[in-house]
C-alpha cells in the first residue's frame, strides 16, 4: 500500500466517483461502487466516508524463460483505494481469488509479495504455513502450492 493526497475526482468515463475507499466483498474490491447520479447520495459519502489515505496496487511480473533475452514488462492488474481496515483475512481472500482466477486460465502464480506492512506479512505468514496457519485457507497444502524440493543432505 501506498500513501496517497486525499481527493475525491470524478470518472466521466465510469460515471463513478474515485478516492473513497473502497469496499471489499471477500477481500476483492467492489468495481464502481461509488456511482450515483443523486448529488444528496453524493453530499452524503462527502460527509459520512473518509477519503482514501492509500492506494493498494497489484502488479503481475511474468517470469522470463531461459530462452528469452527480455524480461517480460510487469503489468497492472489492480489498484484501488483504500484505508486502514484492511485484515490479514481479506488479503488472505484476494490472493485466493486472484490465484484461482488465473489457474483457471491455466497461468501459474508461484508466489505473492509485498512491502513490509504488518498485515502483508501476517498474510504471507499464514499462507505459507510458517509459525502459524489460518484453519479457513490451508493454501501451503493445495495441490498447486509452489514447493521447492530440498535435498536430505548438504
Amino acid at each position: 500500500m501506498t500513501s496517497v493526497i486525499k481527493k475525491i475526482k470524478y470518472d466521466s468515463i465510469a460515471n463513478t466517483f474515485v478516492g473513497f475507499p473502497t469496499p471489499l466483498a471477500h477481500g476483492i474490491p467492489i468495481k464502481e461502487y461509488y456511482k450515483t447520479d443523486s448529488f444528496d447520495i453524493l453530499k452524503l459519502w462527502f460527509s459520512s466516508i473518509e477519503k482514501s489515505s492509500l492506494l493498494n496496487v497489484h502488479m503481475i511480473q511474468p517470469l522470463q524463460y531461459s530462452s528469452q533475452n527480455v524480461i517480460p514488462s510487469p503489468f497492472l492488474l489492480a489498484a484501488y483505494g483504500t484505508n486502514t481496515t484492511t485484515t490479514a483475512d481479506d488479503i488472505l481472500q484476494r490472493w485466493w481469488y486472484i490465484f484461482n482466477q488465473f489457474s483457471q486460465r491455466k497461468i501459474r502464480i508461484i508466489g505473492f509479495s509485498t512491502d513490509a506492512d504488518a498485515k502483508y506479512l501476517h498474510a504471507m505468514r499464514l499462507i505459507s504455513g510458517f509459525f502459524g496457519s489460518s484453519p479457513n485457507l490451508q493454501l501451503h497444502q493445495h495441490p498447486l502450492a509452489f514447493k521447492i524440493q530440498t535435498t536430505s543432505q548438504w
